[in-house]
C-alpha cells in the first residue's frame, strides 16, 4: 500500500538520493543549515506515446486502503485526509 511508511532515510552531508518523482515521498523539517534541492526531468517517449496524463489525478489514482501511517498522510495525495488528519 503506498500509504505505509517503508523506509525513513538518514541523509548524510554531501550525498544525494535520487528517485522517481511518482514515488510517494517527502522531507522533514531541517533542524538548521539549509537544504537544497535539484529537480531534474526526463522524458520517457515511449510511455507519454501511450495517451497517459501524468499529471491528471484521476487517470492513475491508487485507491486508498485502510488507514495510512501518520507519516505518510498526504493534503495533496489523499482524497481523504481530513478523515486522518
Amino acid at each position: 500500500n503506498h500509504r505505509h511508511h517503508r523506509l525513513t532515510y538518514h541523509h548524510e552531508v554531501g550525498r544525494a538520493i535520487l528517485h522517481l518523482g511518482s514515488r510517494r515521498h517527502g522531507a522533514d523539517d531541517i533542524q538548521s543549515g539549509r537544504r537544497s534541492n535539484l529537480i531534474v526531468w526526463n522524458h520517457n517517449y515511449a510511455y507519454r506515446a501511450r495517451g497517459v496524463n501524468s499529471w491528471d489525478r484521476d487517470s492513475h489514482y491508487e485507491q486508498e486502503e485502510g488507514i495510512p501511517s501518520p507519516v505518510c498522510l498526504s493534503y495533496t495525495h489523499d482524497r481523504d485526509y481530513e478523515v486522518y488528519k
